[in-house]
């Protein structure tokens, strides 16, 4: 993760990105990738997080912590195995069809060293089968009265107010039948 860190992440000026009122920017850590840099990206990504990732999913706590069985966790390291992954035949393969114009977030850390605002945007152009076009996307998070008690305005449903996952699941599917 400092690889990650080290080479895409940088402190920048405060006044590098408009931030909301009511919210304290102390610091502002700029995350970018850019066309030149996506086969690094991608090397930290397949080398160094995803073999961190399936260590942590041997281990016993993050099962239970997230709810996983054995099985799970031992599908979810066979599914990222990144052991006979060319590197370079991926990138070559992005480049072909991908060209990043922007892909840069801003995360504005408070003094109380808490996320109180986060913004992305996301620029790309992608060609396929000789047609070409774009894709945008942004967001922007603001986070306030973090550890305050949370104020249900509206309550907290019960009873027939919820619906079970399991029945949520079953109304989605018939949606799509």
């Amino acid at each position: 993760v400092e690889k990650l860190g080290a080479h895409f992440y940088e402190e920048v000026a405060t006044d590098s990105v408009v931030v909301p009122a009511g919210v304290d920017a102390h610091k502002v850590i700029k995350f970018e990738i850019t066309n030149e840099d996506i086969e690094q990206f991608l090397n930290v990504v397949i080398n160094d997080l995803l073999p961190k990732y399936t260590e942590m999913m041997a281990n016993p706590e993050y099962q239970e912590a997230l709810g996983l069985t054995t099985e799970d966790a031992a599908m979810i390291e066979a599914g990222i195995d990144t052991s006979d992954v060319d590197l370079q035949s991926i990138v070559k393969e992005i480049s072909n069809y991908l060209t990043i114009n922007k892909l840069e977030e801003f995360i504005v850390i408070t003094q109380d060293n808490y996320i109180g605002y986060d913004v992305m945007n996301i620029d790309l152009s992608i060609g396929v089968m000789g047609e070409n076009f774009g894709l945008t996307m942004g967001y922007d998070l603001v986070k306030t009265d973090m550890n305050e008690p949370v104020k249900f305005k509206m309550g907290i449903p019960s009873g027939d107010q919820v619906v079970p996952y399991e029945k949520l699941m079953e109304m989605e599917a018939q949606m799509y039948e």
